[in-house]
């Protein structure tokens, strides 16, 4: 669903210069990201996005020598200007703003003296903002990959050094006295007897102590890293917002009168990027749901005995939005509207009808001769 507002206002009002216009009418309120605060004339955006603004004032008189002049201006002093010479007029114009989450604007009077907008119209001021697009979200991150193999084993460290040889056992007992050997014969003396055999050895002492353990011998080498898995699958790329729209023209009335109650003929095509927006003379039809902006002019040169130049944007009997301003011709006329175009209501049809009760005189000066744009928001 495209999102949007439209304000106007239908009461009398007195704009110092650069002082901003004040709207008394919420005609349409489709976005919550966007906010009119009466307080001090602001529109606030809540939400970053790209956002088509389109406005237009009934001027009755101005002060200044230098005729009227109002803009859009953005809360960091950046301006979106329109201006004409002529004081008793319908001033219109319109910006492409790339808004930020804080951001806020105004209508403002950048006229040199103060401008007395007119009270024999039914608005005479309106502002429409559509949301034209915003950027998608990121799509959500691949799974991880698998972790690689384990490098190999490191070497085993050196043998500590052998500990120390344990104390000497104590020394065994002594072994027995061998027997006394038989007296000889008496008679000379015998040689000394053969020493007795050495007793047996005493048994081996208990061992030593075992020595202190060496030390740990250096830890081996650290075995490869495995390979990087595989990278995750991207995710799906958001959606992306994106602008549709279309524009006709009048090229072929000049000097012709349009009836009361008659269709201005749009009969030229003079740029169409959306299939769901055709034009047959006049009568334009919309195939797809959505919220679009529309705004129109028309430049006329005369007409019958009318007391203001009224002309509504139709659907059916369904009045869409209007121009009501002073008969002060030759001038260009515009206005604006802000459609929901909903799925029970295709194909939807709309035309710009004269209901001025009396004929109006399309200029035979200009080589065209009014133009009519409809602009789609998508989300």
């Amino acid at each position: 669903m495209a999102l949007g507002m439209q304000l106007q206002n239908t009461t009398a009002q007195i704009i110092a210069s650069n002082a901003p216009v004040a709207f008394n009418s919420v005609m349409v309120d489709l976005d919550p990201n966007v906010v009119y605060n009466p307080t001090d004339d602001t529109i606030n955006f809540t939400d970053a996005g790209e956002y088509y603004v389109s406005w237009f004032v009934s001027a009755k008189t101005c002060l200044s020598f230098n005729g009227v002049s109002f803009a859009i201006v953005t809360n960091d002093s950046n301006v979106f200007a329109a201006g004409t010479t002529v004081k008793n007029t319908e001033l219109s114009g319109s910006a492409l703003l790339n808004a930020t989450a804080s951001q806020s604007i105004k209508l403002v009077n950048l006229s040199s003296a103060t401008v007395y907008l007119s009270d024999l119209v039914e608005a005479n001021a309106g502002i429409t903002i559509l949301r034209a697009g915003t950027v998608g979200p990121t799509g959500p991150t691949g799974a991880t990959g698998p972790t690689g193999a384990t490098g190999p084993t490191g070497d085993t460290g050196t043998t500590g050094p052998t500990g120390a040889t344990g104390d000497t056992g104590a020394t065994g007992p002594t072994g027995d006295v061998g027997p006394t050997g038989n007296t000889g014969a008496t008679g000379t003396t015998g040689d000394t007897g053969a020493t007795g055999p050495t007793g047996d050895t005493g048994a081996t002492g208990t061992d030593g102590a075992t020595g202190p353990t060496g030390p740990t011998g250096a830890t081996g080498a650290t075995g490869a890293t495995g390979s990087t898995g595989d990278t995750g699958a991207t995710g799906d790329t958001g959606p992306s917002g994106l602008v549709g729209g279309a524009a006709f023209a009048i090229t072929a009335s000049g000097g012709s009168a349009v009836a009361n109650a008659a269709a201005f003929p749009f009969d030229e095509t003079v740029s169409n990027f959306s299939s769901a927006i055709t034009n047959t003379n006049g009568t334009i039809q919309i195939t797809e749901a959505g919220l679009y902006i529309v705004d129109w002019w028309v430049s006329l040169d005369g007409s019958e005995s009318i007391t203001s130049v009224f002309l509504q944007l139709m659907s059916g009997s369904t009045v869409l939005g209007s121009t009501n301003a002073p008969v002060t011709i030759p001038n260009q006329f515009y206005g604006n509207a802000l459609v929901n175009v909903t799925d029970s209501s295709i194909p939807f049809t709309m035309q710009l009808v004269n209901n001025s009760n009396g004929s109006v005189i399309l200029s035979n000066i200009t080589t065209i001769q009014g133009e009519i744009r409809i602009v789609q928001g998508r989300i």
